[in-house]
């Protein structure tokens, strides 16, 4: 009988050798990679605001279904590709990223600015891009600043997004 052994190494990722201000974290993954299990296992998710656009489409949606105000999104299922791709040029449109990151840091003392991770696919240079000027302006070290990427095999990432709640289109994860 053969036995296989396999070595597993789990580690904890503590950025700014796990200071509690003034980090700056572009967790970028595609759907399904695994970002969200990242956060909760390998980084110290409670030294963080974490900035999750999947969590304001649901706090939307939330409003929508039960408030009955923007009827545009009320009813949407999302475990249709059709409905998922619905909501987040709802979201885009209503430019929530960059007001909520406006008022996160319209207050911030320079010398405790708040640690902050973006979750993001990076699809795009620009998911970055567009707000390092902000960052900066308000006082975060470019030092202090990165870049992680969760990276999992397609065909697992493909299986992951249909069995989840939220189905992203198999073109967009592509």
């Amino acid at each position: 009988m053969l036995k296989f052994r396999q070595y597993l190494e789990e580690k904890l990722i503590m950025y700014g050798r796990g200071k509690r201000y003034g980090q700056i974290v572009f967790l970028a993954g595609g759907a399904g990679s695994g970002k969200g299990f990242a956060i909760s296992n390998f980084m110290e998710r409670e030294k963080f605001k974490i900035r999750d656009v999947d969590e304001w489409k649901k706090a939307f949606q939330t409003l929508a279904d039960t408030k009955g105000i923007y009827p545009e999104i009320q009813g949407l299922k999302l475990s249709n590709p059709k409905d998922v791709y619905k909501l987040h040029t709802f979201v885009r449109n209503k430019g929530i990223k960059d007001k909520t990151l406006d008022l996160l840091l319209q207050d911030s003392n320079t010398n405790r600015l708040p640690n902050i991770m973006f979750d993001i696919t990076m699809k795009d240079a620009n998911d970055i891009g567009d707000v390092l000027p902000k960052l900066i302006e308000a006082g975060y070290d470019s030092k202090n600043i990165h870049l992680t990427w969760v990276l999992t095999n397609y065909a697992v990432a493909i299986v992951n997004n249909r069995n989840r709640e939220r189905v992203v289109p198999e073109d967009i994860m592509l």
